[in-house]
């Protein structure tokens, strides 16, 4: 079973690219609103963010959006997975954060707690299973089979 320190292949696919800078996307624009746009962020569903001023959710967010780039751009795996953590961290804080909303009756609905839970569980997974998607080996294996004939 693998772990953040055990060594992996040296390139990194371009499909894992990709992930890492729409994972860098996701985190500018909450950033972007979070350090420009605090007036946008009224709602009583988001007292327990608040605990941390917004400007610190977004600086933690474009710092982990940087790692996402860099780690995309040298390929650089290990980076990747480190970052992958950070960020894990960060949307299961904004997890936990939802949910103490919601139990405390101030949230409207469940989609909060429901997409930063779902955001930090792949972020995890991407940990876990680095940079892969589920279909990787078939993938591969087709691949191979078209390129030889077959």
């Amino acid at each position: 079973m693998s772990n953040v320190l055990t060594p992996m292949p040296s390139l990194m696919t371009n499909r894992a690219r990709v992930f890492l800078v729409g994972t860098a996307g996701l985190f500018m624009f909450l950033a972007f609103h979070l350090i420009f746009k605090p007036e946008g962020w009224v709602s009583s569903s988001y007292d327990t963010l608040k605990l941390l001023p917004l400007w610190t959710w977004g600086g933690l967010m474009v710092g982990a959006a940087a790692f996402f780039i860099g780690s995309a751009w040298t390929r650089n795996p290990h980076a990747a997975r480190l970052t992958l953590c950070a960020a894990a961290v960060i949307a299961g804080l904004w997890t936990a954060s939802f949910i103490a909303t919601y139990l405390n009756g101030q949230l409207a609905g469940p989609s909060g707690p429901a997409i930063w839970g779902y955001t930090t569980f792949v972020l995890l997974l991407q940990v876990w299973q680095p940079l892969r998607v589920p279909m990787e080996e078939v993938i591969q294996r087709e691949s191979r089979a078209q390129r030889h004939g077959g």
